[in-house]
């Protein structure tokens, strides 16, 4: 059966839990100090940074355990976003040549492609023929300059730069045809 509390008692356990939360700021402000465990955060375009300064060894493990949780709740919420951002609106897709949404389905897709610079294989959505052929060729110049890599005439680096290269150029070519049919 469950108790039932008197005032007086929900008035002492507030208060204990006040003093608890002034404790737990004391003592959070006071392992924060310690540089040798902070881990600095930042990026190239100093559009925002991360300093994350906090001695877990010192800090009580009731306070680390609600500043993990706050840390990954954050983080947790960034990569929803961050996977909301990225992936085209439900029931569109973005072509790999042209880089444009088109709502519906694909007219062409490759589940074989995979991405030199990071090895890992991707999905292909194609979103017509033009671009389809464009891609086809772009795949060839691809198998030559991988083959050239194999044979020792390039190296890795060249071979990226180069795919890069190609792919640009026939990007910016369908685009130009987009361009001229619009």
């Amino acid at each position: 059966m469950p108790r039932v509390l008197s005032e007086e008692h929900k008035r002492k356990l507030q208060a204990g839990r006040s003093r608890r939360r002034a404790e737990l700021q004391n003592t959070t402000q006071a392992a924060v100090a310690d540089p040798a465990t902070s881990i600095p955060i930042t990026n190239t375009s100093d559009e925002w940074s991360i300093y994350i300064e906090v001695d877990w060894r010192k800090l009580p493990l009731l306070d680390a355990q609600i500043a993990y949780a706050e840390l990954r709740k954050e983080f947790e919420n960034a990569a929803r976003i961050l996977n909301d951002r990225s992936m085209p609106a439900p029931g569109s897709y973005v072509c790999f040549m042209c880089q444009i949404t088109h709502p519906g389905e694909p007219r062409g897709r490759d589940l074989a492609y995979e991405n030199p610079e990071t090895g890992l294989r991707e999905p292909v959505s194609i979103c017509g023929e033009n671009c389809w052929i464009q891609y086809q060729d772009y795949r060839i110049k691809e198998r030559s300059l991988r083959n050239d890599e194999s044979v020792g005439l390039i190296d890795h680096d060249q071979y990226i730069e180069k795919l890069r290269e190609v792919l640009a150029s026939k990007r910016v070519l369908q685009h130009q045809k987009m361009l001229k049919t619009a």
